[in-house]
């Protein structure tokens, strides 16, 4: 007899072996097996969510069945991928969206610990948007009913399911309430149940049962669904629609999940893109996409079919992560270190710091003991020596946390959470050559063009095309194309979703995929004798009004050139999806370091994840292949990108103080094409 098992919980999956026996009247065995199962408890108390007695937060994912080889047949060896891969970037909850798993997909969650809402296989989606609503008609009564408490028959013993949900975007009715009923009488441990439907799809009322559920909410209707009933947990079922290059302002949703314990997480838009690997006639392979919605390829996963994490996933894992740092006085080491776990201490784990000097590691160590419960903080000092800090250059502090012993999911020394903090001191860029040392500069202006010459360089201005269009360095050009203002970038998923509202629609209605460029003027003025600024004004004219560009070009004696670019914008233009300059450069420039947000591709909206150091790559390396192809690759807040051919020389870009870039091997004319050829052509320029 058990009087005090060890209890199951995602962080602590404990599990207990049972055996059962079918026995004859007179005691000969007729069947045996073993299973099986842990002990926990589940319940809404207080308008919270429970288990053992703990609000946990929900950081879960929504998930559909599918292999791109086998479709929605699964193999043992994926649904053990997909919850390796869920469990390394803190996921700990998954919906089974929308029907109930292959009946192994629960035991594996039992074994490696995964929160399960199981889900009956109830989907009228596109009745539901015509206001045609299942659970009023009485002829569905049954059909609800039976695939509800079907699956609470099948699926009962498994710790890991700790919600049932009544299916999805199917209206609410009378029969959803008939088998709201029988799934309580049915589940001995009367498990919460989970619906977030309503008449109609897109009105005011909030779901129904146990739990406050919500999809796609804005801030505001997530106020309400908080405020205007306060006696159940709010538990989104999908938000933070991933699909293609998506997953921005993740953590908006996050800081409020955080701040009120009712607010108790949800399940992202979705875990895996759904496209098959096919051959086209020619035999070439490709990602058969096998769902569309408003124009748009609706792969919506944060992992491609085979498997393979999106950049995204880098951000997720970062919003999860349980042990978080807040910056008391890092000048000085001193930080708050939380653990947000809601069962398990931090002796699983160690601290390795690292301290960095504009953008390189000068300094590292470990802090191998942490004393911090569950819900809990420790104040620690870094123990670094201050003297390292010098005046005028940038310094960061990485902090990372690493398993002490190998787990179920992940190697000893796997990286659970990270993060960075910027030392409060001012960073001065070093001083350039002074004006009065800088070599001669001698200007040549003709009908169609300007020439600037320097010891060992010449900058040539183009009138007819509005651009700087050779860069000389020792006799070698290394611009392939001119400077021009670039407003374009290939649309990701997100950008061609929504029809006529969607922004790609909107762009290329107003003309922004092919703008005409028209130089308007071009002026040049000396500064002594080592100095010349070039001053370019072109417009941009679009079927919606004309942008206004002017570039400052400051030529320097020392072959240094500063850019600035100004865009008068008219208010009619839709948002923009860029706003720079775009040139080629010979694929022989094909390295590059830079030092900013990195190593991997981080956005405005998508960088808490990418951390400032200094890294380098292959310029071919920066490429992330979606399904569909698309933008991807940009790298923010950079100090400096170095882009250098392996036959020697180089080129440097320098912020004032920040820029994004985004450097490939192919054009974004290929990588639009690609999208239909399926072949994306590669390395005629940088």
């Amino acid at each position: 007899r058990i009087t005090d098992p060890l209890k199951w919980t995602a962080e602590t999956p404990n599990l207990y072996q049972i055996g059962i026996e079918l026995l004859t009247q007179d005691g000969k065995p007729v069947q045996a097996f073993t299973t099986h199962t842990g002990f926990r408890k589940i319940e809404i108390k207080d308008g919270l969510f429970l288990v053992n007695g703990e609000a946990i937060k929900v950081k879960g994912v929504n998930r559909h069945e599918f292999d791109p080889h086998h479709g929605r047949v699964i193999s043992r060896e994926s649904m053990i991928k997909d919850i390796l891969l869920m469990k390394r970037h803190n996921i700990n909850a998954v919906r089974t969206s929308h029907y109930p798993n292959v009946p192994e997909w629960y035991s594996l969650c039992d074994e490696y610990g995964l929160y399960v809402v199981d889900e009956a296989n109830i989907e009228s989606h596109g009745l539901w948007g015509k206001g045609y609503y299942v659970g009023e008609l009485p002829e569905w009564k049954q059909a609800i009913v039976e695939r509800t408490v079907n699956m609470v028959k099948r699926d009962k013993n498994h710790p890991s399911i700790v919600i049932w949900s009544m299916g999805n975007e199917s209206g609410w009715g009378v029969n959803f309430d008939a088998a709201y009923e029988a799934m309580k009488q049915t589940d001995p441990q009367k498990r919460p149940v989970h619906y977030e439907s309503r008449n109609r799809w897109d009105g005011p009322d909030i779901s129904r049962y146990d739990i406050i559920s919500d999809m796609y909410s804005s801030f505001e209707r997530l106020e309400y669904l908080f405020n205007t009933d306060t006696t159940r947990p709010v538990i989104i079922c999908e938000y933070a629609h991933s699909m293609g290059n998506g997953l921005g302002n993740f953590r908006k949703y996050w800081d409020l999940y955080n701040d009120f314990p009712r607010f108790q997480g949800g399940f992202t838009w979705d875990w895996v893109d759904q496209g098959l690997r096919s051959k086209d006639e020619n035999g070439r392979e490709y990602w058969n996409i096998i769902n569309h919605l408003d124009g748009a390829n609706v792969n919506d996963g944060l992992i491609n079919p085979d498997r393979i994490a999106q950049p995204e996933m880098h951000e997720l894992k970062k919003v999860y992560q349980y042990f978080n740092v807040r910056n008391i006085n890092v000048n000085t080491g001193i930080v708050t270190i939380a653990n947000n776990h809601d069962f398990i201490d931090a002796s699983t784990v160690y601290l390795k710091w690292n301290l960095l000097e504009n953008g390189k590691s000068i300094a590292n160590g470990t802090v191998d003991k942490l004393s911090i419960a569950p819900h809990s903080r420790q104040l620690l000092k870094i123990p670094f020596d201050r003297k390292l800090v010098k005046h005028g250059n940038e310094y960061f502090m990485n902090i990372s946390f690493h398993l002490k012993a190998a787990t179920l999911w992940a190697d000893k020394d796997f990286e659970v959470a990270a993060e960075q903090l910027a030392f409060d001191l001012p960073a001065t860029l070093p001083p350039g050559t002074p004006k009065e040392d800088l070599p001669a500069l001698v200007v040549t202006e003709g009908n169609n063009s300007l020439s600037i010459k320097g010891q060992g360089f010449e900058v040539l201005f183009d009138k007819k095309a509005g651009a700087l269009s050779q860069l000389v360095y020792d006799g070698k050009n290394i611009l392939s194309q001119p400077i021009l203002p670039y407003l374009w970038r290939v649309p990701t998923d997100n950008d061609e979703g929504g029809g006529d509202r969607g922004y790609a629609t909107r762009w290329r209605k107003a003309g922004l995929d092919k703008p005409v460029i028209q130089p308007v003027s071009l002026t040049a003025e000396n500064i002594g004798n080592n100095r010349t600024e070039v001053t370019l004004q072109n417009k941009i004219v679009t079927k919606e009004g004309d942008i206004l560009h002017r570039a400052i070009y400051l030529v320097k004696g020392n072959g240094t050139i500063e850019i600035t670019n100004c865009f008068n914008v008219p208010e009619n233009l839709p948002p923009l999806a860029r706003v720079g300059v775009r040139m080629a450069l010979p694929k022989e420039l094909n390295a590059i370091e830079w030092y900013g947000k990195g190593p991997f591709e981080s956005y405005d909206d998508r960088k808490e994840s990418a951390f400032v150091g200094r890294y380098a790559g292959k310029v071919e390396e920066q490429h992330f292949g979606h399904v569909m192809p698309q933008e991807n690759g940009n790298k923010t807040d950079t100090r400096w990108l170095q882009v250098t051919s392996s036959a020697g020389g180089s080129v440097k870009f320098s912020g004032k103080p920040l820029f994004n870039f985004n450097i490939q091997d192919y054009s974004d004319e290929a990588l639009n094409e690609s999208k239909t050829s399926h072949t994306l052509e590669r390395g005629d320029n940088t």
